[in-house]
């Protein structure tokens, strides 16, 4: 087996000279990154699939499909690609570390994270960190902090990531934490949610990715389990959920970015998919995040 050096081998101390290295991770969306939670509402929608480690403090998840649930420190979650949600921290300081899979993620053969064999998984499940992940990730968290940031470095830990859980947690609880990120065939879904904003059909879509109409439905609902049809117009009404919950936002705005024809159709299309008025719902989550619920380890479909 051969090894490499880097063939830039930034010095750490420099950081101007770190952060113009090509394999420095300084895109919108790192592999690895560590962020701060305020109590202010934030909506988020991932662009990539997402294991989280919290650090420090507690955070409030209100999901668009109408679940909630409190993450406190020490507890490891995942969310998916595309899965809108809105996050408030529930203390004065909340931190997490996120890594973010852009790839399939690969698991030891040996491991037997296998669907079927490990039972129906949750909705939303989190694990709680061992003493062994908890130093893993104390340690990646320091080597963060001054600044290893390299891609390379990255991409080894989240096989590193992976590998660990494997060792230190039953076969039942991996496969539960990420039976949602390796169901699906993260680059073509990736490109899907990309795409759906620009694209305003099946064929608009197909044509993008260089498929055929029947082939992009094939591979879709492979993916997807459901058809590119139901799957766009479930994602609309995810889109207009996770923009209500915002008071940034008024209702023409948010019928004007989803390219709604006229406030009426936007109003139709909210009444027709949620039985209530865009006030009703924006006034009702108002309400449902003003009351965290109480904490619970696991969230049943």
């Amino acid at each position: 087996m051969q090894y490499d050096f880097c063939p830039v081998m930034c010095q750490l101390t420099d950081g101007e000279q770190r952060q113009k290295c090509p394999y420095y991770e300084n895109e919108a969306y790192p592999m690895i990154t560590q962020v701060k939670v305020g109590k202010t509402i934030k909506k988020r929608l991932p662009l990539a699939n997402e294991i989280v480690f919290m650090l420090k403090g507690s955070v409030l998840l209100s999901f668009d499909i109408g679940e909630q649930a409190v993450v406190n420190a020490g507890d490891i979650c995942s969310h998916l690609l595309g899965e809108g949600f809105s996050i408030s921290a529930c203390t004065d300081e909340a931190e997490a570390l996120v890594f973010r899979f852009y790839d399939k993620v690969k698991f030891c053969h040996t491991a037997g994270v296998a669907e079927g064999e490990n039972g129906v998984p949750p909705r939303f499940f989190m694990l709680k960190q061992n003493d062994d992940i908890m130093y893993y990730i104390h340690t990646l968290v320091l080597y963060y902090d001054k600044g290893l940031r390299c891609r390379h470095y990255l991409d080894n830990k989240l096989g590193e990531l992976i590998y660990l859980l494997q060792v230190f947690y039953s076969q039942q609880d991996v496969y539960h934490l990420f039976h949602r990120v390796v169901s699906v065939d993260q680059s073509f879904s990736r490109k899907v949610v990309e795409l759906i904003s620009s694209c305003k059909s099946v064929y608009e879509i197909a044509c993008a990715m260089n498929l055929s109409v029947s082939g992009f439905e094939k591979k879709f609902k492979k993916v997807f389990s459901e058809s590119p049809y139901h799957w766009m117009k479930r994602y609309k009404a995810q889109k207009v959920l996770h923009l209500l919950r915002s008071d940034e936002m008024s209702f023409k705005q948010i019928a004007s970015q989803l390219e709604f024809r006229s406030i009426s159709e936007f109003n139709d299309f909210v009444k027709r998919e949620f039985k209530q008025t865009p006030g009703q719902i924006r006034h009702s989550l108002e309400k449902t995040v003003k009351k965290p619920p109480r904490e619970r380890r696991e969230m049943t479909p």
